[in-house]
């Protein structure tokens, strides 16, 4: 779990770059440098730490003040950004840049609605295409839809284990299109090991993934291995040694529940209709 924090906060660091570009001397550029000063502080702070080998347990403080942080941030950021696109203000690259990651770092109706004005900071050369992909793809995983780049990642909490979240078919255009380097997605790509293989979505296609748990005598949640899954029209796989499933299905013929079988135990998992997105997310507890 240690490894898996530390991997996935030195990740956010990277696209994460900071800008040494002038600040004009406005009262508006002085705010939005110190909002992110602020926003860059507290996420300093947990990448430290997760790299010195921290208990996640022990970074909860820091994970409630980088929400408070993002949520002050928000506040004062955002009327700021009204007025810049009401044509009324006049702001610096580098405080566009830190609105890009004041809506970055905020909720799904902030980042649906910013959307549009993110696009416009890419096309305008303001903020990176590695930036772009990460807020699209954030984006996306909230809407439960396919990533358009695979740069986020799932862990789940009761194993520590990590996968990426379901990716388009058309990942490897995608990159080229905004000019990353595909050498860096193959690697993102097989650098989950043995027993996780990412899934990529085409259109027609949905994705149906989770762990089967059970807790231990110490009431820790585990992973079970080789437990059987399948659906009513008789999809099957196998969960691994972290006790992850995968089945990729017809997004127009969806099942009605999911079977888990087990050391001669049948667990059934009945859900309702997923409109308008690409997966979801199905848990099963293993008594």
């Amino acid at each position: 779990m240690k490894k898996t924090l530390v991997l996935l906060l030195a990740a956010a660091a990277v696209f994460s770059p900071l800008r040494s570009q002038e600040v004009s001397g406005s009262h508006y550029d002085s705010v939005l440098r110190r909002i992110m000063e602020d926003d860059q502080r507290v996420r300093r702070q947990l990448d430290s730490l997760a790299r010195a080998g921290t208990d996640v347990t022990e970074l909860l403080p820091l994970y409630e003040e980088m929400a408070r942080t993002d949520a002050a941030n928000q506040r004062k950021a955002l009327p700021i950004l009204e007025e810049y696109l009401a044509g009324t203000l006049p702001l610096s690259d580098e405080s566009l840049t830190t609105l890009y990651y004041v809506i970055q770092h905020a909720d799904l109706p902030v980042q649906t609605k910013y959307a549009p004005f993110i696009r416009s900071l890419f096309e305008r050369d303001i903020i990176t295409n590695v930036e772009f992909a990460w807020f699209t793809d954030r984006l996306l995983v909230r809407q439960r839809k396919a990533q358009t780049y695979g740069l986020q990642s799932y862990v789940y909490a009761g194993t520590g284990d990590p996968f990426l979240y379901p990716v388009s078919r058309k990942v490897r255009k995608a990159w080229r299109k905004i000019g990353l380097p595909v050498s860096d997605l193959n690697e993102i790509l097989t650098s989950f090991g043995e027993g996780y293989t990412p899934l990529l979505l085409s259109e027609e296609e949905f994705a149906l993934f989770g762990h089967a748990v059970r807790f231990d005598a110490d009431g820790i949640e585990r992973g079970v291995p080789d437990v059987s899954v399948r659906t009513e029209d008789g999809r099957t796989c196998t969960t691994n040694e972290n006790g992850f499933y995968a089945l990729i299905v017809n997004k127009h013929d969806l099942p009605g529940k999911l079977i888990f079988r087990y050391d001669g135990r049948v667990y059934e998992y009945p859900f309702g209709e997923f409109p308008d997105t690409d997966w979801e997310i199905i848990d099963a507890t293993i008594p």
